[in-house]
């Protein structure tokens, strides 16, 4: 579990336990061990995902033969013995989340339907017509949208989304004193081009250098654009933008 020691595990039963009883609070201990010591690429990856050692997750391995693996080690393997090197406490929390792991594989094949219904339904969402100023508008995804801003990585959840910052928007003041928050394009010694978001529809303007300034003042956030969605509505504009950074 240190850095460059692939943890190896043998599997000797492919069944998985019907009832896997778990602790959360020990589940997060582990989590957290296994993430500083076992995360890396030469071992089994972030979340037990798979580095240069076998996957984790959904491996259907006994839970007798996970502790054997943790506390001694398993031959032939880089796999070391943790036994004295942890204190007991952290060894079960890291038996008790790789064991989870099973339940984890259960739950992503159960939901792997719902994710994709999800997805499509997100997808509608993000360029419904209807709406003026949909995420569509602002925003280019699988080859649809308005190049406006870019798309980052989904976030993990709906708060996240409406939390995010848009440190590329100004607040635009021009010669005529007009005011209004801005997109910044590009900016020449000749011009400045910028979208004025103070429009429902984001709209492109080009000023003459030293015709528009633009300042850092906050005045507009991403969570005002959001106010065309409900909460679950945004849960299912994240499936369909996590499926989407999936396939790329």
């Amino acid at each position: 579990m240190r850095r460059g020691v692939a943890l190896f595990l043998v599997a000797i039963s492919p069944a998985v336990p019907q009832n896997l009883q778990l602790d959360l609070a020990e589940i997060g201990l582990g989590s957290g061990i296994y993430s500083k010591d076992c995360a890396n690429q030469y071992c089994h990856g972030a979340g037990g995902n798979a580095g240069q050692a076998p996957a984790l997750v959904g491996h259907g391995w006994d839970r007798e033969r996970i502790d054997r693996a943790v506390r001694k080690g398993v031959e032939n393997t880089n796999m070391p013995g943790w036994e004295g090197k942890l204190p007991p406490v952290d060894i079960q929390a890291v038996v008790t989340y790789v064991w989870s792991l099973q339940r984890r594989k259960i739950e992503q094949e159960r939901m792997a339907p719902n994710r994709a219904s999800m997805a499509h339904a997100g997808r509608a969402l993000f360029f419904d017509a209807t709406r003026v100023g949909n995420c569509g508008t602002c925003h280019r995804v699988d080859g649809w949208g308005i190049p406006v801003a870019p798309v980052l990585p989904p976030p993990a959840s709906v708060a996240a989304l409406r939390a995010l910052s848009a440190t590329r928007v100004a607040m635009a003041t021009t010669a005529g004193g007009e005011r209004f928050p801005a997109w910044r394009v590009e900016a020449t010694d000749e011009s400045v081009r910028v979208y004025d978001l103070s429009a429902t529809l984001p709209v492109l303007r080009t000023f003459e250098a030293g015709r528009v300034k633009l300042a850092d003042e906050g005045e507009w956030s991403h969570d005002e654009v959001l106010g065309l969605y409900e909460h679950d509505e945004l849960s299912q504009v994240l499936s369909f933008l996590a499926a989407v950074a999936a396939r790329e």
